[in-house]
């Protein structure tokens, strides 16, 4: 069960990566929402091995975990960067700035 979402989130990413590598402009909206699902996947799966596993995540390399964590921050990050986007293509601008900030500092916390 927690692979499964694992590897969920690791399909979301490289869909993210294909909208991102066609040309155009994209659907930044979309794209934050996709992050954040990514997020959701990652953290959903560090949590079920937590529960439901701790001898194998035990046996786990500790930075696979840390990598996974590393990911998870990011893909935060980045779901409020594309949020700001698409904020700023709204003419929204205020709330893209603060949404902007927010990426940035989602980019500099480092949660376990």
């Amino acid at each position: 069960v927690a692979f499964t979402s694992l590897f969920m989130g690791m399909a979301q990413q490289m869909a993210v990566a294909t909208i991102l590598v066609k040309p155009g402009v994209p659907n930044y909206a979309l794209v934050g929402k996709l992050c954040s699902g990514v997020a959701e996947d990652l953290d959903k799966f560090v949590s079920t091995l937590r529960s439901k596993s701790p001898v194998h995540m035990s046996r786990m390399d500790p930075s696979f975990l840390t990598l996974i964590t590393f990911s998870i921050n990011v893909q935060r990050a980045i779901s409020l960067y594309f949020l700001a986007r698409s904020l700023w293509s709204a003419s929204e601008y205020g709330v893209a700035i603060a949404a902007l900030s927010e990426a940035t500092v989602a980019m500099r916390t480092r949660t376990s």
